[in-house]
């Protein structure tokens, strides 16, 4: 099922002491060249030229189900698959590398729910030479994911299955307590493709939540752009590869100018969704995919007929104008790969219960209030009060950042169907609802640390509150007037001893400087609601009560009084 990858992986001999101590492979004599060899020196060497594919932050989105009608299903991953296969098959380039850059399988409802089987599975067939960590890889327990021996774990699924080999790599992860690097990824590993030995080293951004720690000892970063140049410097007298591509799960931009153009010739990036490729300042060529399959990055790796190599076309390639391209209908036979389709289809099958019905849409941009509330927001904020409500929760907060999609009314009609793939899919992460006891003053705190990033959690339910914007004037801040709870109750801002009961996620709450920092949530993570699982519950209960209705949220939560002195 799986073709032969031409992929030499260089394991870790040995758990590191300090980062980025140099990871030898058991035998340090370099990998014979397949180079042409010729009698005569000073013949010219063939020109080849190898197209590479980057794929990036898919989380989970074989398949965007967001309309909520199955015949405009987008089955994004089998259209860029058939891209890819119909490119290998051409006689356009000698070969093809394939390379992802992590965030893989949490974000679907289809993927959640099978622990990122149909992922694996898809990805295996599509034949990546190797894939970088990402860091929702930890979300479920990294070690779910990846196994110890740096790839991803085995895979049943839909008459697929297999335990792949695809390298997983990320050079810069370490043991909190030890700072040894861990054993579940490489450094990096050595791609071989038409006799060329291209050196593909990962890198993992700095990040400050690592998801579910409870599966493996905590783990850190050496985060530094300075040690990771001083690695690849290491690679290259070590390896010698006729090339080096860096597939870094941050700002590729940011990435390639702290590198030097002599030891690097491409940087692929991922992290922040943006679709983007060019040439850094200093030369560097760069690309980075869009998220949720909505495009992918290419460049084309040319080793000339005198051995220099360069990297012609670094491009991203949006896909999104081509949706009814996606959709599962016979004539788009010759647009989707019809293994990657059988996966999909059966991974639609997974869930698609019907929980009942919204009027209004649920929007993650849509504004209902000054400070940036959205009805997508309240709709989250209001279900993990409902979720907790045997704690005595009165007010909830969570992140914008972290609200997937948006749900419409298709045109024409007056209502849309809410399904368990769709609360999966809005609320992709699989986040544990926390309850902390905070004084009034904290949750003044809270409101105002959501102006400042919505990691903090901008969007609520439980209150509604005023307040002034001074971020024009001298003292440039976000002063909180009032809060009002729900039930009418006032809480002063000032008040630094009675306790309310506020529930967030285990996301927002890891965020350093946050008011939930060094605090203990009534319940532990453990053993707290999950927020999309708890919600299909809270759902179910609500349409049974109403006839299948669900109750969108367009109310207003923050108020700007100042703004008539403006």
């Amino acid at each position: 099922m799986k073709t032969f990858k031409k992929v030499i992986s260089i394991a870790l001999a040995a758990l590191m002491v300090l980062p980025f101590v140099a990871c030898r492979p058991a035998d340090p004599t370099p990998q014979t060249s397949e180079s042409v060899i010729t009698s005569d020196p000073s013949a010219e060497l063939p020109e080849i030229r190898i197209k590479l594919f980057e794929t990036s932050d898919i989380h989970g989105t074989l398949v965007d189900t967001s309309s909520g009608k199955e015949e405009t299903y987008q089955y994004r991953l089998a259209y860029i698959a058939r891209i890819i296969s119909d490119v290998r098959k051409s006689e356009e380039f000698d070969d093809v590398m394939l390379l992802d850059c992590g965030d893989i399988y949490t974000g679907t409802t289809l993927s959640t729910l099978l622990k990122g089987a149909p992922l694996r599975a898809a990805m295996d067939i599509m034949d990546y030479d190797c894939m970088e960590l990402g860091n929702h890889e930890f979300d479920w327990g990294v070690l779910n994911n990846v196994d110890e021996d740096a790839t991803p774990v085995p895979y049943d699924f839909s008459g697929f299955k297999a335990d792949p080999d695809t390298p997983v790599i990320a050079s810069n992860l370490l043991y909190a307590d030890s700072h040894e690097r861990v054993p579940f990824t490489k450094d990096y590993v050595i791609v071989e493709k038409e006799g060329k030995r291209i050196a593909v080293i990962g890198f993992l951004s700095k990040i400050d939540n690592f998801g579910d720690r409870s599966s493996i000892p905590a783990c850190e970063l050496d985060w530094k752009l300075e040690d990771l140049s001083e690695r690849i410097k290491e690679i290259r007298s070590d390896e010698s590869p006729d090339a080096v591509i860096v597939l870094a799960h941050q700002d590729p931009v940011e990435v390639a100018l702290a590198l030097d153009p002599s030891d690097v010739d491409l940087v692929a990036g991922g992290h922040t969704h943006e679709g983007i490729s060019g040439r850094a300042g200093n030369g560097i060529p760069y690309i980075q995919c869009d998220s949720h399959a909505q495009g992918f990055a290419s460049a084309v790796i040319v080793f000339d007929k005198e051995g220099n190599v360069m990297v012609e076309d670094p491009l991203y390639t949006d896909i999104k104008a081509d949706k009814n391209s996606f959709y599962d209908r016979p004539e788009n036979i010759d647009f989707l790969d019809p293994d990657i389709m059988t996966i999909s289809r059966a991974a639609v099958k997974t869930d698609d219960e019907k929980l009942g019905y919204i009027d209004r849409p649920i929007e993650k941009y849509g504004l209902v209030s000054d400070n940036g509330a959205t009805s997508a927001g309240n709709w989250i904020t209001s279900l993990m009060l409902r979720a907790t409500a045997d704690l005595d929760t009165v007010a909830a907060f969570y992140n914008k950042g972290g609200i997937e999609t948006s749900f419409y009314i298709p045109s024409g009609e007056e209502k849309r169907d809410i399904s368990v793939n769709d609360v999966f899919t809005i609320t992709s992460y699989g986040n544990s609802l926390l309850v902390y006891e905070l004084t009034g003053a904290e949750i003044a705190r809270q409101l105002q640390d959501g102006f400042k990033n919505d990691i903090y959690g901008d969007q609520m339910s439980g209150l509604t509150f005023e307040y002034i914007d001074h971020r024009r004037e001298e003292r440039k801040d976000i002063e909180i007037v009032s809060i009002t709870l729900s039930d009418g109750t006032k809480i002063d801002p000032e008040d630094g001893s009675t306790l309310y009961r506020v529930v967030t996620t285990n996301y927002n709450a890891a965020v350093k400087g946050s008011v939930f920092e060094g605090k203990t949530p009534l319940l532990p993570m453990d053993k707290a609601p999950v927020d999309n699982v708890s919600f299909v519950e809270v759902l179910k209960k609500e349409a049974a009560d109403n006839n299948g209705y669900i109750h969108v949220d367009t109310g207003v939560r923050g108020i700007d009084v100042g703004k008539k002195g403006r």
